[in-house]
């Protein structure tokens, strides 16, 4: 039939099946006077109507467009794209088929699947954005015409983890006649959180570990930053003590004797206050390193500051009275002034 006219296609389709101009009207939810008028070629059928026009015609969408060849041109173009390796092509071409075969399920499927593609090689936080939101978009229309396509509602689903958006993508998992492979999706994605964890908690210890032993003030201020940052509930209490005392060194350095004690009385302050936050449930959902060497004792900690604080290189400050005093403090006889 790809050699008639749209309306020629559309009357002679409706009349194989039987349908009266009032009765397809009556299925799309227009008048009969749109029927006629797509008929005689006076106007088109819009976009959105194309779908469910073809599907009570029982034909797909290109039949009924008659794009057979158009489509053929376009599936070859896509292979080469893909071929090609690049996703930001493969995207083009999609797009650009789309204006040739709109309503094109198989074409709107690749479009939406290639912003996602796209968006997970982006470098560019912004772009990464509209690309997965378009995505998102984009899979959401196919979904409303056709919700038995599984390949776009693992999509959706997978591009709203993606986005931080769980509970929309749960919701929505729910409503689909295929939830129960959509739950091993969530299953994945939290065993994938979980390694992404581990990866990231190693990586911040790791630079930890190279900025302590810089012991230089640019290395120092930076592990400060870097505890400041994601060391809210003090997991990572021994490296903020060993930071706070590569400072009272550096200090020791430039011969400044009360800055040397400011960094020992924080340290003292740290460790005897310690106790109570480890035994309070953190209020920081959120927190999610864990103690390198298990959650140390009060006295375990007590221990270490005192060994720090009597290095021989802090000699010169030993003998001063609030110097004293803090050593008082971490023996328990004495107390830190507020």
């Amino acid at each position: 039939m790809e050699n008639y006219s749209l309306g020629e296609r559309i009357r002679k389709l409706r009349i194989r099946l039987g349908y009266s101009q009032f009765q397809l009207a009556t299925h799309l939810g227009v008048s009969i006077q749109a029927i006629s008028n797509w008929e005689t070629g006076k106007s088109n059928p819009e976009i959105s109507i194309l779908v469910p026009l073809a599907n009570l015609l029982n034909v797909g969408t290109d039949e009924l467009l008659g794009n057979q060849k158009i489509r053929k041109d376009w599936e070859d173009r896509w292979q080469i794209a893909i071929a090609n390796g690049g996703h930001s092509n493969a995207l083009r071409v999609a797009e650009e088929a789309l204006q040739h075969l709109p309503g094109d399920r198989l074409f709107r499927f690749r479009r939406a699947n290639e912003e996602y593609m796209t968006a997970a090689i982006s470098d560019d936080v912004e772009s990464r954005k509209k690309l997965l939101a378009s995505s998102v978009q984009h899979f959401s229309d196919i979904l409303k015409e056709y919700p038995d396509y599984e390949e776009a509602g693992i999509m959706l689903v997978q591009t709203l983890i993606v986005l931080d958006r769980e509970a929309e993508a749960k919701e929505i998992a729910d409503r689909l006649p295929y939830k129960d492979k959509l739950q091993l999706l969530f299953r994945h994605g939290e065993k994938r959180k979980q390694q992404l964890q581990k990866l990231t908690e190693k990586a911040i210890l790791e630079l930890l570990n190279l900025l302590l032993d810089q012991q230089n003030w640019k290395a120092m201020n930076i592990a400060k930053a870097v505890l400041d940052a994601v060391d809210s509930d003090e997991k990572l209490i021994y490296y903020r003590l060993n930071q706070l005392s590569q400072y009272a060194r550096l200090y020791q350095n430039a011969d400044d004797s009360e800055s040397v004690l400011n960094c020992f009385e924080e340290m003292c302050r740290i460790v005897l206050t310690f106790e109570a936050k480890a035994q309070t449930p953190s209020s920081n959902d959120t927190a999610f390193l864990s103690y390198p060497a298990g959650v140390p004792s009060e006295e375990e900690l007590k221990l270490w500051v005192l060994e720090a604080m009597e290095r021989s290189e802090f000699a010169g400050v030993s003998t001063l009275p609030r110097y004293q005093e803090l050593i008082r403090c971490l023996s328990g006889s004495g107390s830190l002034q507020a």
